[in-house]
């Protein structure tokens, strides 16, 4: 599709669950997508971003803008990238790992901010509120990937 405005950075598009998903005339497989900058337009990428079912990222974007040397534990948090493979996660759970990329939480977020819609298999909105242990679940495999992620940024700062 051709690309009338000026989108400068490819994108990320993560699926969480484990079927195909359409949204904005393209296809996506679950787990991470790539699309070329050139493929997406504006309307487009407002569509993929306003989805609840996708996470978008604009990595070169983001990194761009969050060249910084002095980080606090904070900033850092929410400036690495963080790629987590859902591959071996159970599939209940992607949607709040979804959540927890998305918001960067600072703290264990509780049950009800991890509550999230979705449409069912009838098109109807139905709201899923995890439970304590998912949650518990999900929280774990997003820490240790953060700590790693962060671990690993250091060290290539010399920190």
């Amino acid at each position: 599709m051709a690309n009338e405005k000026t989108i400068k950075h490819d994108i990320v598009v993560m699926l969480p669950h484990q079927r195909s998903y359409m949204r904005a005339g393209f296809k996506f497989l679950p787990g991470k997508n790539h699309l070329r900058a050139e493929e997406v337009s504006e309307e487009q990428l407002k569509k993929l971003k306003a989805d609840p079912h996708l996470k978008v990222q604009m990595p070169e974007a983001n990194q761009a803008s969050e060249k910084k040397t002095d980080l606090d534990a904070g900033n850092l948090a929410k400036s690495v990238e963080l790629d987590i493979e859902l591959a071996d996660v159970a599939e209940h759970l992607h949607p709040l790992i979804a959540i927890l990329l998305d918001e960067r939480p600072e703290k264990k977020p509780t049950v009800d901010d991890m509550k999230f819609e979705f449409d069912n298999d009838a098109g109807e909105s139905q709201e899923v509120k995890p439970s304590a242990a998912d949650r518990d679940a999900a929280w774990a495999i997003y820490q240790d990937e953060l700590n790693k992620a962060i671990a690993e940024q250091q060290a290539e700062q010399g920190a």
